[in-house]
């Protein structure tokens, strides 16, 4: 999808690549993927100078297949483009962008993307539609693929006052024997941030669950 549109965004990260920031880059993510060496401001404001050249699609399946294809890609920053891209036209974002957005959670997936599709974007297409919010977290929670369990803990974490209790609570008494740190870590997580909202509640469940002692550090730390 769109040959010339990614080849000339990758011109435009080649064209600034920075080995040395790379290296570093690399490193932190444990070398499983390349990068160009480009931070955050920059790589945004290339995908900006980027966009005024190839404006993004307007339908949500051109959206969808413009992300896929530049995961496609080998380069760390053209992941994040991707994620640039739909977050940019996020309400164009259906139920039916669900299967595309689980499938680039497992795809080169690390805490660094899963977490930005997991809170940004599934929680925001979750939102509006709140029918396969009650059904299809309760698929991703128990799956094999671990990501996917992440994202189901992590994607409430902006709701506030529209987080249901409920399924938070249980997600995280499904998880109370897992050993993987990236669950135990979104579980307290989780609830830490649910906890400006409601601390008593967070409290008592924290108080009344045999959680993983991570999930309960990182959970009560803020109320400390």
């Amino acid at each position: 999808m769109g040959a010339d549109r990614i080849a000339d965004l990758r011109r435009r990260f080649e064209a600034v690549a920075r080995p040395d920031d790379a290296r570093h880059m690399e490193r932190y993510m444990k070398d499983r993927y390349a990068f160009y060496g480009l931070k955050k401001p920059l790589r945004q404001q290339l995908w900006r100078e980027h966009v005024a050249a190839y404006p993004l699609p307007k339908s949500e399946e051109d959206l969808l297949d413009l992300a896929v294809a530049l995961y496609d890609e080998d380069y760390r920053e053209l992941h994040y483009a991707a994620l640039d891209t739909l977050q940019a036209r996020r309400r164009y974002l259906t139920a039916a962008a669900l299967p595309i957005l689980a499938q680039l959670i497992t795809t080169h997936a690390w805490w660094d993307t899963v977490d930005w599709l997991a809170i940004r974007l599934v929680g925001d297409v979750l939102r509006r539609y709140p029918e396969e919010r009650h059904r299809l977290p309760d698929t991703w929670v128990t799956h094999d693929n671990m990501w996917l369990r992440r994202t189901a803990i992590l994607y409430q974490l902006k709701y506030k006052h529209e987080t249901s209790t409920e399924q938070l609570y249980r997600y995280c008494e499904l998880e109370c024997g897992s050993q993987e740190f990236f669950i135990q870590k979104a579980m307290g997580w989780a609830l830490r941030e649910y906890a400006k909202t409601d601390p008593d509640s967070v409290v008592q469940f924290v108080e009344s669950t045999d959680l993983p002692k991570l999930t309960v550090r990182e959970a009560l730390r803020r109320l400390k």
